[in-house]
């Protein structure tokens, strides 16, 4: 057991927290980042499989779906985190487009979608991507990067103020309605409703 001596003083254990509190808020918003944009890669490949059609408007929801999560399960906010989102919202958008012709390329050959994984060539897909790759891409990709930074820097979010103070402004507005009521009770003039 340490003695009080050897504790470090009491700001420099709370800032340590606090460090430590951000490490953590990063890591789920990168695991959260991450998990969300395969997941949503993954989707949008089956999705365009079962359709035959590969839909641009896919990527914006692959932001949208990864900032929410980045700031959902990150409950951290800045750039910083709204950086991870734009990051894994690329890396899912571009993760998508592969996924999609990878389906293609097994529905061409008949292969299972199971199988994918282990028998078409990865490499090639790459290849096919980078030739099938145009300006409507980024102009998806940018507004999914978009969209994901925005959610993901998280200015939605409003601070708790502690009970005493929610119960003076409490108290402080039930003490003003109250001094309306007499006011109006002697000036004879009533309020509507």
């Amino acid at each position: 057991m340490e003695s009080a001596d050897n504790l470090p003083p009491i700001g420099k254990r709370d800032s340590d927290l606090a460090l430590h509190e951000r490490k953590a808020s990063l890591a789920k918003a990168q695991m959260a980042g991450a998990a969300a944009g395969f997941a949503s890669a993954l989707a949008w490949g089956l999705v365009t499989y079962a359709i035959q059609y590969v839909v641009g408007y896919f990527a914006i929801g692959v932001g949208v779906l990864v900032g929410y999560c980045v700031k959902r399960f990150g409950k951290g906010s800045g750039k910083v985190h709204g950086t991870v989102a734009g990051f894994y919202a690329l890396l899912g958008c571009v993760l998508g487009n592969l996924f999609c012709l990878a389906f293609f390329v097994a529905d061409q050959e008949n292969l299972p979608l199971v199988r994918i994984l282990f028998v078409v060539d990865f490499y090639e897909i790459f290849k096919a991507y980078l030739s099938e790759f145009d300006v409507m891409d980024l102009v998806f990709y940018g507004i999914a990067v978009s969209s994901a930074y925005k959610i993901g820097l998280n200015p939605g979010q409003v601070k708790a103020e502690p009970d005493h103070v929610l119960d003076a402004k409490t108290a402080a507005a039930a003490e003003s309605s109250a001094g309306e009521a007499r006011a109006s009770e002697k000036s004879g003039v009533s309020k509507p409703g």
